[in-house]
């Protein structure tokens, strides 16, 4: 399915049925994840009073489109995701991850050291550029996608190679070299 969301060519999205992506959190939070979910996927996003998504328009940047693709499949699944900040002191885990029960994205403030990932297992990169557009691609549309192809969360390759996507359209060093997703 993934593959087949990325021969998509369209440049805008509106949900038609009212299905979304929806972000929690009071209005300076939702503002700071719609912002960092448009960096994410090289869009300018639309809400609703109810803080979910209703449009999702490329901004120009042609490499991010598998980003916009997957992020158009979660907006109009059958259930709603949703993504909120969160802090360590909070949350049963200091990072940000993706919580499956509940399709949540959690974006964790500060989750990480120096602005760089601690890489672990198996990865040809050392050190990547930490930003909240690409902790938001690895925990939404990189995790997320994998409860409509699934029905589970993906781990491994997949998140990350959804993150390198955006490293590459930013022209910044990829995270990690798993998979060919990167490319």
């Amino acid at each position: 399915m993934l593959r087949g969301l990325l021969e998509s060519q369209n440049l805008a999205y509106a949900d038609p049925l009212g299905v979304a992506v929806c972000f929690k959190g009071n209005s300076s939070q939702v503002d700071s994840l719609r912002r960092a979910l448009e960096d994410a996927t090289g869009s300018h996003i639309e809400v609703r009073a109810d803080n979910c998504v209703t449009s999702v328009v490329g901004s120009g940047y042609a490499r991010m489109e598998g980003l916009r693709a997957i992020l158009r499949a979660l907006v109009s699944d059958d259930k709603t995701f949703y993504i909120s900040l969160g802090s360590g002191e909070q949350l049963t885990s200091p990072y940000s991850h993706f919580d499956e029960g509940t399709r949540t994205a959690v974006i964790v403030r500060g989750g990480f050291r120096g602005g760089f990932y601690n890489a672990t297992g198996g990865c040809n990169a050392p050190q990547a550029n930490w930003t909240r557009g690409a902790l938001v691609a690895h925990e939404l549309p990189g995790h997320g996608i994998g409860m409509i192809e699934e029905g589970r969360r993906h781990e491994g390759g997949v998140p990350v190679g959804v993150e390198n996507w955006y490293h590459a359209a930013r022209g910044q060093q990829l995270r990690c070299l798993l998979d060919d997703r990167s490319r």
